[in-house]
């Protein structure tokens, strides 16, 4: 028996391989797209059934393919593994391998590759995880061993550098021709990976004494070079070699080794922050409370705010150009040897030279240096303004961001409490069939309903389950967005103390509803960012002035026998100087960049000015909105009543024997999908009210008034 199944394993093998065979051939003729099963199967020479025994769809040969390959990478990753080579070039040998094997057919390959991607990076498909525990493997050798860092997450390092490696694969798929060798594109990152090890060396060798030798014969006039602008474009092998690049650069991130103790400075590491403990405690949480959390906690705040730091210290820099410059330098020389060493012996140069620079063994030199611009044609005044409309674009940028920030939250925020509300709707409407089902079974009991009563009434019951399902499950990925806006822990119990509803049946209607985004802070920073670029332009103009500084340095020597001076051996000199540069010709440069920032400056007035267009419509559409999801919500709430009104009536109806149970399931269902409209309208109108806000840039004032009222407004009759 053992033998009968060996052998019919072997059989539904060799069939697999000839379907598998015949379909890669296929392929490569027709193309992938262009090849029907119908077409595999007759050349497989099988049955159209026996296709799909063994591949469920067409994309299946493919993922069989892939998963061959990965078993060939695995046997060969052992072998790599297994030799004394340092772990960066296991690494990279690694890679090289895998890439090896999509070199053969680049039109089958890209196939391959999507569905390789897909699969490495599904949530299900274990191949992503079969790659990343060799990869780890290397990366955690290396750590042990010292030749790696230790400070890097191996697993968040294999990911990175495996997500590049798949875009290196994918732009060789996607690259026109031959001219893109995968191999040769990852064997430059090995190249890079050991350039930027020499790096480390260079900057180790700033710590370390600098021995210079010159041997120097001038006997040249002025003379000046000039590199044409075309030798320093990039290349079409350079540009294409930059997903290799940014490969190694990843890899000399994630794993260059350590230099801190070779260079004898051990620099403090932050303390990682504690992950965040799982609370059992239900944090309530207001509307309120979730806006600032965002707020203050953030990545788009934190990354506006730094930005606004960033151009202040842009204008203390400008201001610092109209400022004094004062520098102090302390210089000690030690001539070890001097062709003047001999000279204090002589009776003609000793006493000249005895106290200079010149025969002196030790030299110290006391300078203070100040300098002051007077004037410089504009470029300062200008440059300092065009820092401050940077500052304040950035500042309505933040604004403009905590808006937008203010806005999602908010929109999240009703989303979760209007799922929260569906779930509610969903457990009421299975209460009311189970109590019905309850009054059913105790009539059927004493007689009055048939067995077909009690049926439909219990089916009536079990369907109202999967909806109940459904809402809790819709219920926790709304409340899971909400966490991820607030930056809550995802396991954080969250209960929300802000209802989708309003108070004693007061709704909020806006007071004015002004289109006008004047205020809004987009507008503002774009207005800034155009005085900006004006300034530039104005700083690009002043070039073609000259500069006049002032400068004076204050210097005190000392040439003493010994090593360090008696303060009466200080001699000072003190000196200042009035200079006026002159620009005579610069190439044309100036003119380049003042045409460069008139065209930044005609650019940005563009911009400007169809950002204002947008916003404009972006109002008016919030406007309109706004007003049709109150007259939706209007109409909703008369709904709802109706509805229960309704659904009382079917059930004393039933229970007088007047009807059947069929209306009571009715009526109820129309009473629950009557509820869920009111709530979506509910919370249609509130996302409305708060886009019309962020569409204009500042708050709308509203007014609460009474449903009766609100109705009247929205009646013809009371139109003005």
């Amino acid at each position: 028996m053992h033998t009968e199944l060996s052998r019919r394993e072997r059989k539904k093998e060799e069939t697999r391989t000839r379907i598998f065979r015949a379909a890669i051939q296929l392929f490569r003729d027709r193309g992938f797209e262009s090849t029907t099963v119908d077409e595999i199967t007759e050349k497989a020479d099988v049955a159209k059934g026996t296709f799909f025994n063994y591949f469920p769809r067409k994309e299946s040969v493919l993922a069989y393919l892939s998963e061959t390959r990965l078993v060939d990478i695995e046997e060969n990753a052992s072998v790599i593994l297994a030799t004394d080579k340092p772990v960066r070039e296991k690494l990279v040998e690694l890679y090289l391998d895998a890439a090896s094997a999509y070199a053969e057919d680049k039109e089958l390959s890209g196939f391959v590759l999507l569905d390789l991607m897909r699969r490495a990076f599904g949530p299900v498909e274990d191949v992503g995880s079969r790659w990343q525990k060799v990869t780890v493997q290397v990366i955690r050798h290396g750590q042990d061993k010292g030749e790696l860092r230790r400070d890097v997450e191996p697993v968040r390092a294999e990911s990175l550098l495996t997500s590049l490696y798949f875009a290196t694969l994918y732009e060789w798929v996607c690259c026109p021709g031959e001219t893109f060798d995968v191999e040769e594109e990852l064997r430059a990152a090995r190249a890079f990976v050991s350039q930027t090890g020499g790096r480390v060396r260079e900057e180790i060798s700033r710590a370390l004494p600098q021995i210079d030798g010159t041997i120097t014969y001038n006997a040249s006039l002025a003379l000046s070079f000039a590199v044409p602008d075309a030798q320093l474009a990039p290349t079409s092998a350079a540009r294409r070699a930059l997903p290799a690049l940014a490969l190694a650069i990843a890899g000399a991130l994630a794993v260059a080794p350590l230099v801190h103790a070779a260079a004898g400075a051990a620099a403090p590491r932050p303390a990682a922050a504690p992950a965040p403990p799982g609370s059992p405690d239900t944090l309530r949480l207001s509307l309120d409370q979730a806006i600032q959390s965002a707020l203050a906690q953030g990545e788009e705040m934190r990354a506006a705010r730094a930005f606004v730091s960033q151009t202040g210290g842009r204008v203390r820099e400008e201001i610092s150009r109209a400022l004094p410059q004062i520098d102090g330098t302390i210089t000690y020389n030690r001539k070890l040897e001097s062709i003047f060493q001999n000279v204090e012996g002589d009776t003609i140069f000793g006493p000249l030279l005895k106290n200079s620079s010149f025969a002196a063994a030790n030299t110290w030199s006391l300078d203070l240096t100040a300098t002051q611009l007077l004037w410089s044609g504009g470029k300062v005044g200008s440059a300092l303004k065009a820092a401050r409309a940077a500052n304040r674009s950035a500042r309505a940028s933040a604004a403009e961001t905590a808006s937008e920030v203010t806005f999602q939250v908010r929109q999240a925020y009703y989303d979760a409490a209007y799922a929260r509300r569906l779930v509610e709707i969903a457990e009421g409407g299975l209460a009311q069939a189970r109590a019905h089902l309850h009054q059913v079974r105790l009539a059927r009991a004493q007689g009055d309903k048939a067995e077909y009563d009690q049926l439909r009434a219990e089916v009536d019951a079990a369907n109202q389950e999967p909806a109940v399902v459904a809402a809790r499950s819709g219920g926790d990925i709304a409340l899971l967005a909400l966490k991820r806006l607030v930056n809550l822990p995802l396991d954080q119990a969250v209960a929300l103390t802000t209802p989708l509803a309003f108070e004693d049946g007061m709704v909020p209607v806006a007071a004015e509803l002004e289109s006008s985004v004047a205020k809004r802070p987009a507008l503002l920073a774009a207005e800034a960012e155009v005085d900006a670029r004006r300034y530039v332009l104005n700083v690009n103009k002043g070039r073609r002035w000259p500069d006049l500084s002032l400068s004076s340095t204050l210097s005190h020597q000392a040439f003493p026998r010994d090593e360090f001076p008696a303060r009466g051996q200080f001699r000072r000199n003190w000196d200042a100087s009035l200079k006026l540069e002159v620009p005579i010709f610069s190439g044309l440069r100036t003119e380049g960049q003042i045409q460069q920032a008139r065209a930044d400056l005609d650019k940005a007035a563009a911009d400007r000015d169809r950002l204002r267009e947008s916003a404009a419509v972006e109002a008016a559409q919030a406007r309109a909105e706004l007003e049709r999801s109150l007259s939706t919500l209007m109409a909703r709430r008369q709904t709802v009543r109706q509805a229960q009104r309704a659904w009382e009536l079917a059930e004393v109806r039933y229970r007088n024997g007047m009807s059947v149970q069929i209306e009571v399931s009715d009526a109820r269902l129309q009473l629950q999908t009557a509820e869920v409209n009111e709530v979506q309208a509910t919370r249609d109108y509130l996302v409305a009210l708060a886009q019309l806000e962020r569409a204009v840039g500042h708050p709308v004032p509203v007014l609460r008034k009474p449903l009766e009222q609100v109705t009247q407004l929205l009646s013809p009759e009371g139109r003005p």
